[in-house]
């Protein structure tokens, strides 16, 4: 008989369900960001079904460091934007000191 192969949605419910006493044991503000992921991995269901021979559980691992990825570089950019921000509106006032001074 075939082996069983699990669809994304399935693999992720399992997931879920294999770290369901390790959600448990976080604290509160951790659930909530491992919740996030669980939300945002969601996402990548068609993606992690498409692939065939790697494990779909390193796909979901790939898919986190993504998400990961990408919040770090929108808080990089809005972080970039406000220090552009500061720097146009010392040089509107003709101040010349630094930054941080």
């Amino acid at each position: 008989m075939g082996r069983t192969i699990l669809t994304a949605a399935e693999l992720l419910k399992e997931l879920k369900k294999d770290l369901k006493p390790f959600h448990r044991t976080i604290h509160l503000p951790d659930q909530l960001e491992l919740d996030s992921i669980y939300e945002e991995l969601e996402y990548y269901r068609a993606a992690i079904s498409c692939t065939g021979t790697v494990y779909p559980l390193e796909v979901m691992l790939v898919a986190m460091v993504l998400i990961e990825r990408k919040h770090a570089n929108e808080i990089e950019k809005r972080l970039n934007d406000r220090i552009d921000q500061l720097i146009e509106s010392r040089v509107k006032d003709g101040s010349s000191q630094r930054l941080g001074s």
